[in-house]
């Protein structure tokens, strides 16, 4: 009753299925340090690249409403 409608939705019809199988890499257990710190936006900014490159792992997430961003940054270090 309405092609147009259907022709929409047609594209996504594809992405629907079954797993059958699934492969699973499993790589060597780390013990990490982590860190997690609180600064403005501004602050931030000048210690970006160097945050990224001291760090293996790092992630920010911005509040822009409050001006803060949270920096979680996590290294290997030996068991114990």
């Amino acid at each position: 009753r309405k092609p147009d409608v259907f022709a929409a939705m047609a594209p996504s019809m594809g992405v629907m299925g079954i797993v059958t199988e699934v492969a699973i890499r499993f790589v060597p257990l780390e013990h990490l340090e982590a860190r997690i710190e609180e600064m403005t936006f501004a602050g931030m900014i000048p210690q970006f690249v160097d945050t990224m490159e001291r760090n293996k792992y790092a992630r920010m997430v911005v509040y822009p409403s409050i001006d803060k961003v949270t920096i979680w940054t996590a290294n290997p270090v030996e068991e114990g």
